[in-house]
């Protein structure tokens, strides 16, 4: 994905900038997928290195997700959706 995006992105300059060109596209549909297919792999592994289980965890604070892709995390990992807070 990120590949996709690098090359989908034009260098600034006066006519990317006048054509409005000079930012990244993401797809959201795909960014929710590997959010939810990678984040709860993340968590799992985190807890598993350290001999925890979901039941220890106090809080999730994953940097800038949608509600929907916060309430499939939790959902995934057994969480209460309350612990997996947004900053």
């Amino acid at each position: 994905m990120v590949l996709e995006i690098l090359q989908r992105m034009k260098p600034s300059k006066n006519e990317t900038i006048e054509n409005g060109h000079h930012y990244f596209e993401m797809n959201g549909k795909e960014v929710y997928k590997k959010a939810i297919e990678a984040l709860p792999l993340a968590i799992e592994k985190i807890l598993s290195d350290n001999n925890l289980t979901t039941e220890d965890i106090d809080f999730i604070v994953p940097h800038q997700p949608s509600i929907r892709i916060r309430k499939e995390v939790a959902s995934k990992v057994d969480i209460p959706f309350e612990k997996c807070s947004q900053i």
